[in-house]
């Protein structure tokens, strides 16, 4: 068998110049051989691509990467509904006690009149309603008042009806001394006008007192009254 190559005109692939020494270089052209297209070194068209094969098996999961930034807060969701009440605490310690109440037997009296004709200026008459059955608040006649010592709270309304313009006026008085502050005056621009007068305020009584009150006015008025006076308990 011929070595590869035998039988090939060389001088077509090797440059042997003028010396009969080749060069090296290689020709460019196809060699011609019998059998065969003068392509046959050249490149040939791509053929079909072949069928895939079956997938390999998965590799080895890679290292776990850095995380991320922390992304934007979301909205806050609808409120739950309430649970179920839990189970009652145990009581605490008992606290400290408090100071003493007012007594059950609370003292008063109360005083009222219809329709009483009173001149321009007198004693204030005093019905009782109410009597004080402890004795600190006595009536000693039909104006005065007996006070055992101690804090007094005293309320009036006084209605009237005079015939002409003018005035009414209404002060207490304690031991014949007046106590103007706890007084009250109206003045009546109209004929048949109905001027009110009304307090309320508290008074100590520090040794027994007689209480009575004082009335002017700047005609004869026809009244309608009611008064409550109330001794409080004070340690």
């Amino acid at each position: 068998m011929e070595p590869d190559g035998a039988g090939r005109d060389n001088s077509r692939y090797m440059n042997t110049g003028e010396d009969g020494r080749g060069s090296g270089r290689i020709e460019t052209q196809a060699a011609e051989m019998p059998g065969q297209p003068d392509a046959f070194w050249g490149c040939g068209e791509m053929g079909p691509m072949g069928p895939r094969d079956e997938p390999g098996p998965p590799g080895c999961p890679g290292e776990q990467g850095e995380p991320g930034p922390q992304g934007v807060t979301g909205p806050q969701g609808p409120q739950g509904a309430t649970g179920p009440m839990g189970p009652r605490g145990e009581p605490g310690v008992r606290g400290p006690a408090g100071p003493p109440g007012y007594p059950q037997n609370s003292i008063f009296a109360t005083f009222s009149g219809q329709d009483l004709i009173i001149p321009e200026s007198a004693g204030f008459p005093l019905k009782t309603e109410i009597p004080d059955i402890s004795g600190n608040i006595s009536l000693c006649n039909h104006c005065s008042l007996d006070l055992a010592p101690g804090y007094y709270a005293i309320s009036y309304y006084i209605s009237a009806v005079i015939k002409r313009h003018g005035f009414i006026k209404f002060t207490p008085v304690v031991n014949n001394c007046k106590q103007a502050g706890y007084g009250a005056c109206v003045k009546a621009s109209k004929q048949k006008q109905m001027p009110v007068i009304w307090r309320y305020f508290i008074m100590e009584v520090p040794v027994r007192s007689t209480l009575f009150f004082s009335w002017t006015s700047s005609c004869v008025s026809k009244i309608n009254m009611n008064m409550s006076i109330v001794k409080l308990y004070r340690e």
